[in-house]
């Protein structure tokens, strides 16, 4: 029984001295965690150290701020190029019109070759040489004072053969094989193998025909005793129709669907309708116009007896220029750049430049020469006084 009051006694000793220790360790552990708690200021105190870090931060942010402000000098750039590479541009116009001089002196450059001097080679033919066609290789002569047709080699001037034809040729056209030869003193045309002489047709015309021009279907002759001009079916020489001209048509040349005729006697040019012989203009040229030709835009034509060429335009007939020649000029050939003018007053042929009229070269030929010839790279020269043909250039 004491044992077990002493027991009891102890026990609420021990209660008692809980009672008493446990809010003093509360307490305790209340203050404890206070000082565990107070510390984080002082190390807000420290804090204050890594200013260095709140620097580096917010500046870096401001750096690329600050790059933003370039791409408005990037843009300055690429506007003030931009206008300066146009007007680069503006000057290329400026060069254009330079090429033009160039071709005014490229022809220039051609008559280098123009010997003013005698002719490189002469040859004889029939008598009173009146008119010239060629092929490349060979060469045709119409003689009208022995009444035949000459052919000749071109390379040596070798004589080939001498065909007969009628009275006073004084025009030729070679179509392929075949050589048509106007007679003026027997009012026909002949009709031959060119290679062989041999005689396939002849037609009668007008009188005294003096020109010949052939459009790939139909030929045309210009009676010079008779005023008219007559259009032949070249296959079989029917004749499909005549139309009366001017006075002494001496000179045909053929544009598209029209004919110009060069009126001898009238001093003028007439423009024909070629399918209805409808006279659509007549123009005055020069005195005694004898000898036509045209590039399909401009017609040239030379006056035998005023010693000059009236340029006019095809189309419109309209009277463009007047080019001076020499003395009584007969005959015209052109070869693209150069108008060839044979003078038959001063024995001599003129090169000169179709577009403009400058006399370029000027050839001495032999007497009286009545018609020319370009046949590339030569050019072949009749001399009616002299009997020849001769090669210049």
């Amino acid at each position: 029984m004491l044992r077990q009051n002493y027991f009891w006694h102890k026990f609420t000793l021990l209660i008692l001295s809980l009672m008493l220790i446990v809010p003093v360790l509360v307490a305790c552990g209340k203050e404890k965690t206070e000082t565990t708690l107070t510390p984080p200021p002082t190390a807000t105190t420290t804090i204050p150290v890594s200013p260095t870090a709140t620097p580096t931060h917010t500046p870096t942010l401001t750096p690329t701020e600050t790059l933003t402000p370039s791409p408005t000098p990037s843009n300055t750039p690429t506007q003030t190029p931009t206008p300066t590479v146009t007007p680069t541009a503006t000057p290329t116009p400026t060069l254009s019109p330079t090429p033009t001089p160039t071709p005014t002196a490229t022809p220039t450059l051609t008559p280098t070759p123009t010997p003013t001097s005698a002719a490189i080679a002469t040859y004889n033919v029939g008598k009173n040489p009146s008119a010239i066609v060629a092929d490349g290789t060979y060469l045709w002569v119409a003689n009208s004072g022995s009444n035949n047709v000459t052919w000749l080699n071109t390379a040596d001037g070798k004589l080939l053969a001498t065909y007969e034809v009628g009275n006073h040729p004084t025009a030729l056209l070679l179509n392929g094989i075949y050589l048509w030869v106007a007679n003026s003193g027997s009012n026909s045309i002949t009709v031959l193998n060119a290679y062989n002489g041999n005689i396939l047709a002849t037609y009668n015309v007008g009188t005294a025909p003096t020109a010949l021009a052939y459009d790939g279907t139909y030929l045309w002759v210009a009676n010079s005793g008779s005023n008219n001009i007559m259009m032949l079916r070249g296959s079989t020489g029917d004749v499909l129709a005549t139309y009366n001209v001017g006075i002494n048509p001496t000179s045909l040349a053929l544009y598209g669907s029209y004919v110009w005729v060069a009126n001898s006697g009238s001093n003028n040019v007439m423009l024909l309708s070629a399918s209805t012989g409808q006279i659509l203009s007549t123009r005055d040229v020069g005195s005694k116009p004898t000898s036509l030709v045209s590039d399909g835009t401009y017609l040239w034509v030379a006056n035998s007896a005023s010693n000059n060429i009236t340029v006019l335009r095809t189309s419109t007939g309209d009277v463009l220029a007047t080019y001076q020649a020499g003395t009584n000029p007969t005959s015209l050939f052109l070869d693209g750049i150069y108008l060839w003018v044979v003078n038959s007053g001063s024995n001599n042929v003129m090169m000169l430049r179709a577009s403009v009229g400058d006399i370029l070269a000027t050839y001495p030929v032999g007497n009286n020469p009545t018609t020319l010839l370009v046949n590339a790279p030569s050019v072949w020269v009749a001399n009616s006084d002299d009997d020849t043909v001769i090669q210049i250039k």
